[in-house]
């Protein structure tokens, strides 16, 4: 009878279990009724001593049956559970294609952006590459032309219209008040006017000495870059190097380039130059107005090999980014630009 009653609270905590899992059917719902009408039957009767017999009479043996039996609507609730399912799993694919589609319109705008400035770039390259060829051969025309005569301003601004025209001088130097730029790599002989810059790759440093010229004839004050000098003859420079009487030289009036960020600023007070600034140099010198600059391009009377180390044509006309280092750079912007557009293609199409 213990054993009867067991079972009985087995089976029933079972048929709690299984109505929260699933549904029943209208049948299963009469016959589990009826099966626990029994199984309240039966445990009466084994108070009486009587359970043993109710089992046998099958009243357990119906709750035991309904509970196991498949309700006849399982087809409906496995039908019921699948349409669940593929609703939810559609209005995630749903969800997930909405975001997909938002992500690769986001990807695209955004490397449509990143291609459109390394084209731009690369333009920009162009644009500096044909700039610097065109300035370039305009200054080689300007030197291959016949002698000019020096303008007949005294100020730097009245001599920019001479700017890359070989004009020849007769005058003194003023050695007393040299002055020293640098330091400065040496010039490289600007043998190629679209090969390497102004500086050559060699170690040794020096200066380039800017040095007072009176004219002859006018007695105006120039300003003129004699050349590099090496750092160890700088303060021991050959006789032959230092004429002190008038000499006749080839000049070349030209514009003066800017100073980088990183350059120190001039100290007219201790005598250090790093950078050519008529307007101060002119200053130290007690002249009232920014004398003409301009580059010696000839010295008569000096001797082969001698420094200062004149600066060549090549020099004089080329600069120190050349056209062809812009010409790369556009070729690797519009490759990056061309790079970017095909990986996007493949990855968002």
């Amino acid at each position: 009878p213990h054993t009867s009653l067991k079972m009985a609270k087995h089976l029933a905590r079972m048929a709690a279990g299984m109505l929260r899992l699933a549904p029943l059917s209208r049948e299963q719902s009469i016959s589990f009724r009826s099966a626990m009408l029994a199984s309240s039957v039966t445990r009466q009767s084994h108070s009486r001593g009587l359970g043993l017999r109710g089992y046998q009479h099958g009243s357990y043996r119906n709750l035991g049956a309904v509970l196991l039996s498949p309700p006849r609507n399982a087809g409906f609730c496995s039908t019921n559970k699948k349409l669940l399912s593929s609703s939810a799993q559609s209005s995630e694919d749903g969800g997930q294609k909405q975001e997909g589609n938002a992500t690769r319109w986001l990807g695209r705008l955004f490397f449509a952006g990143c291609g459109a400035l390394t084209m731009y770039l690369g333009t920009w390259q162009l644009q500096r590459y044909t700039w610097k060829v065109e300035l370039i051969e305009k200054r080689r025309h300007s030197l291959e032309e016949g002698f000019a005569d020096p303008p007949t301003g005294k100020s730097f601004a009245d001599w920019e219209i001479a700017h890359y025209n070989r004009i020849r001088l007769k005058g003194i130097y003023l050695h007393d008040y040299a002055m020293y730029v640098g330091p400065r790599s040496s010039p490289s002989g600007g043998a190629a006017a679209y090969g390497g810059g102004l500086v050559s790759s060699g170690k040794e440093t020096g200066y380039y000495l800017v040095t007072p010229f009176r004219m002859s004839e006018t007695g105006q004050v120039l300003l003129l870059n004699r050349g590099w000098v090496p750092r160890s003859i700088k303060d021991n420079l050959p006789p032959e190097s230092l004429p002190k009487e008038e000499v006749s030289v080839l000049i070349v009036p030209r514009p003066l380039e800017k100073p980088g960020t990183l350059v120190a600023q001039n100290d007219p007070a201790s005598g250090s130059w790093f950078f050519i600034d008529p307007e101060e140099m002119g200053a130290s010198l007690g002249i009232p107005f920014t004398p003409p600059f301009c580059e010696v391009f000839e010295e008569a009377g000096k001797p082969t090999g001698t420094y200062p180390k004149h600066l060549c044509a090549g020099d004089l006309i080329n600069f120190h980014v050349m056209p062809i280092t812009h010409l790369a750079y556009s070729a690797t912007w519009y490759g990056l630009s061309a790079a970017i557009a095909v990986g996007t293609f493949y990855r968002f199409r």
